[in-house]
């Protein structure tokens, strides 16, 4: 078995998307894989983008 690292990156405020950006390494830190998903946000009654809600912003926002 092999231990593997995952590591995430949001490296842009969110607005109404939101990148998610991934990097796999094995245990000799030599890049495996790597990947990215984008997820939107969508006004519940509507289902329509919307932008991020504010309490989400409020946690997140201080890491950009």
């Amino acid at each position: 078995d092999d231990l593997i690292t995952i590591k995430v990156f949001v490296k842009e405020k969110p607005g109404v998307k939101m990148k998610f950006e991934y990097e796999a390494y094995n245990e000799q830190g030599e890049l495996l894989n790597y990947g990215d998903t984008v997820l939107c946000f969508v006004n519940k009654a509507t289902g329509r983008p919307c932008l991020a809600p504010d309490f989400f912003m409020d946690v997140i926002g201080k890491y950009f």
